[in-house]
């Protein structure tokens, strides 16, 4: 009986070893099985990360040469351009200033033409062919009357006119010359009928 105790407790032992190997095993199996899901490879991405810091360093050296040259531009603009421009400013206002009096110059000669006309129609109305025409014929039926109306004169104001020296002055350098007038406005003038030449 003892024997088969004995027996009984070594195979008990025996297979108890053999399953605590058997575990061992299965645990040895599983956590190889579990560290090949750990392990990573890091290697792309590494790669792919140096790449991308790459790129920035490079676009922030592309970024940083164009705010130098922007500061360059503006120190420029700021020292040459901008003086320029002002210069140019000051010179264009002085043009249109001179626009401006030209404009009214223009206005003026406008308006003084006009009232020229105005008289030269008046004089031919006054003067015309036929005015001489109907002089002559009524120095036909009175001669007396005619001879009164011959020896009439009519006076001729002439309108005040603009001074060319008012819209462009002259140079210190330059003088008058002798006989010429400076005064916009010539003197009275009397205008005798033309009716001996008409008859």
């Amino acid at each position: 009986m003892d024997v088969d105790e004995t027996m009984k407790e070594n195979e008990e032992t025996e297979k108890g070893d053999q399953e605590k190997e058997e575990a061992v095993d299965m645990l040895e199996s599983l956590s190889k099985d579990y560290s090949t899901y750990l392990e990573i490879d890091a290697s792309k991405e590494k790669n792919k990360f140096g790449e991308t810091i790459e790129d920035m360093l490079t676009k922030l050296d592309e970024f940083g040469s164009l705010v130098d040259m922007i500061r360059s531009d503006s120190t420029l603009c700021l020292t040459s351009t901008l003086p320029k421009i002002q210069r140019k400013q000051a010179e264009i206002q002085d043009m249109f200033d001179k626009i401006d009096r030209l404009e009214a110059f223009v206005s003026v000669v406008r308006e003084n033409t006009a009232m020229m006309e105005e008289c030269v129609n008046r004089a031919e109305d006054e003067m015309g062919s036929f005015s001489g025409l109907k002089k002559m014929l009524s120095s036909f039926v009175s001669p007396k009357r005619s001879q009164t109306k011959d020896n009439q004169t009519l006076s001729f104001t002439p309108p005040q006119i603009f001074k060319t020296e008012e819209y462009f002055p002259r140079q210190s350098s330059q003088e008058d010359t002798p006989g010429e007038t400076t005064e916009g406005v010539k003197p009275e003038r009397n205008i005798t009928s033309a009716t001996s030449t008409a008859s």
